[in-house]
């Protein structure tokens, strides 16, 4: 997979035209300036969201790559991947390694519990400590994504799986698509088999306090000025990794 045609440049991604008939996504092919980039297709965030969602490792993987979550929302999700681990499904947890600051501040707990905190509950929950990897310090989506790939590349580690919730799940795996480049791992989309919709939960940097079923629309904006700022595949690469993650999986064999 080549990740053509960055979003900063003056035009958007545009497929290659002898995969025209392939690719799912509206508006993949055509090219525009990025100051006139259309509004988000809802049906190209559903249909990558489905796609995502439906299509779980079939073997262990190295690790589960656990994003860090605001205060509240890791719930659901600590318990999910220590279960995956215990399971014998993924041999290692990374996580992230700060104290759980702010982008720009200094206070520990202030965007997401921190570091030691998980350890502690993954611990309790029977993950050993051995199994949990911590990332260099990072403080936003893609700083994790940047950091997971640092660790897995160390480490060797070829399968590994993004966990999250349903909502982030494409905004997280877009964002490891475009973190990749030109050197891709196999990458999966994992999440809990439930989701408590209704409690309020705080969102990016630790503000924003709603129900977690509000924070969808919140995400839904987030995906769009991401991919215009380029720290996100366009849909179109997303569409180009899935196949050439189909072809590495075969090669494995």
């Amino acid at each position: 997979m080549r990740v053509k045609d960055h979003p900063l440049d003056t035009t958007a991604n545009v497929c290659d035209s002898r995969r025209s008939s392939q690719c799912p996504f509206h508006n993949s092919r055509r090219r525009y300036p990025v100051s006139e980039r259309p509004p988000l297709d809802a049906l190209d965030v559903y249909r990558a969201t489905c796609m995502l969602l439906s299509d779980q490792p079939k073997a262990p993987v190295d690790a589960l790559l656990f994003h860090a979550k605001a205060n509240g929302d890791q719930r659901g999700l600590i318990e999910f991947v220590a279960s995956e681990q215990r399971r014998g499904l993924a041999q290692y947890i990374a996580i992230n390694g700060s104290a759980g600051e702010a982008l720009g501040g200094t206070t520990p707990g202030e965007a997401w519990p921190g570091a030691v905190e998980y350890t502690n509950q993954l611990c309790f929950l029977g993950v050993p400590p051995e199994a949990i990897i911590c990332t260099r310090p990072a403080f936003h989506t893609r700083d994790e994504n940047d950091a997971f790939l640092a660790l897995a590349r160390e480490r060797s580690w070829r399968r590994v799986a993004i966990v999250t919730h349903p909502h982030q799940i494409l905004r997280a795996f877009l964002g490891m698509v475009r973190a990749m480049g030109d050197a891709p791992l196999v990458v999966y989309a994992q999440t809990p088999p439930h989701t408590n919709w209704s409690i309020v939960v705080f969102g990016s940097q630790g503000a924003e306090a709603m129900t977690r079923r509000e924070h969808i629309h919140a995400e839904f904006k987030r995906i769009a000025a991401y991919q215009a700022k380029g720290d996100l595949a366009e849909f179109w690469q997303l569409h180009e990794y899935l196949g050439e993650r189909a072809h590495m999986e075969r090669s494995a064999r």
